[in-house]
């Protein structure tokens, strides 16, 4: 028999865009995967204050494992607008491994690289494939 293969989301409730900036701002966001398999892939807005890839780059971290660093979307890049980035992975950070696939709460952050740096973040997504078998 053939599993069942569909898609899942994990978002954050629409809010006004937020600043990070560390150590007084952190972003730190909790979701929930329900059977996640094979990859994952997460897009959110965002704005750097950093315009060049000579800047140390913001990390980006799935249960403290980083999945990537966020490129410029300074003014240079996008005008003082946020701009979508998308990061795609293996699910092989995701907690908890069950029947059928990845199942629990999971931490998203971003962590900005230098100490100067700052950066304003938008709504976030995090699409994933599960299995219904």
């Amino acid at each position: 028999m053939t599993p069942q293969i569909t898609a899942g989301l994990a978002m954050g409730t629409p809010r006004a865009p937020e600043l990070v900036y560390l150590p007084s701002f952190p972003f730190n966001k909790s979701f929930f995967v329900f059977r996640a398999i094979w990859f994952s892939t997460l897009e959110f807005d965002v704005f750097t204050s950093y315009d060049s890839y000579a800047s140390p780059l913001a990390d980006i971290r799935i249960n403290g494992v980083s999945v990537g660093q966020i490129p410029p979307r300074g003014n240079t890049q996008t005008g003082g607008e946020l701009a979508p980035v998308s990061f795609q992975f293996g699910n092989g950070m995701l907690n908890t491994v069950g029947p059928g696939g990845r199942t629990g709460f999971n931490q998203f952050e971003i962590v900005p690289a230098g100490v100067y740096d700052y950066l304003v973040v938008g709504n976030w997504r995090f699409h994933y494939y599960q299995t219904f078998l």
